[in-house]
């Protein structure tokens, strides 16, 4: 590989170079966004192919001997290293009150969704709006147990609903 990089004329060097450092921040860039939204096998792939990628950086900017070898440990060891980390801050992550705020449009899954949530225990309100046969329910989850079964009340019922993450006490 050295060889071939060295072969080349020096401006073909810089684009070349040039073209990989613009892979290398397109992946940094969706390994941020990605990992940011906390799913496990997604953030580790990515985080690993962009490790793995950044190997090849290095290469470009110093004599490393068995490069392949290192991109690919790079690579299991990040995809092992970030799935088992982000799998140990979900079991340590605290439950927080959620507002799920959901819009149903018939009367019988109007009296469905609060029939099943008073079930359940889950805390609610519900305002008529001005269309008839409508409602929107403002539902509070304080666990992703009870996440789980407004999710399915609300899928059930064909409900549109947001969900806001209630992070700021007075």
């Amino acid at each position: 590989m050295q060889e071939w990089i060295s072969s080349m004329g020096f401006w073909w060097y810089i684009i070349f170079f040039f073209i990989i450092q613009l892979v290398n921040v397109s992946l940094n860039t969706l390994k941020t966004i990605i990992t940011a939204r906390a799913k496990k096998f997604p953030a580790a792939v990515i985080n690993a192919v962009t490790y793995g990628f950044y190997t090849l950086v290095l290469a470009l900017t110093a004599d490393i001997s068995n490069l392949w070898i290192n991109m690919a440990v790079t690579i299991v060891a990040n995809i092992i290293s970030v799935y088992f980390s982000i799998a140990v801050l979900d079991r340590l992550r605290k439950d927080r009150l959620w507002e799920i705020t959901a819009t149903v449009q018939e009367n019988d899954k109007i009296l469905n969704i609060g029939k099943r949530l008073n079930e359940s225990s889950i805390s609610y309100n519900i305002s008529k709006t001005q269309r008839e046969h409508e409602a929107v329910y403002h539902i509070y989850s304080k666990s992703q147990k009870e996440s789980k079964i407004i999710k399915q009340i609300l899928v059930d019922n064909k409900a549109k609903y947001i969900v806001h993450e209630e992070n700021k006490i007075l």
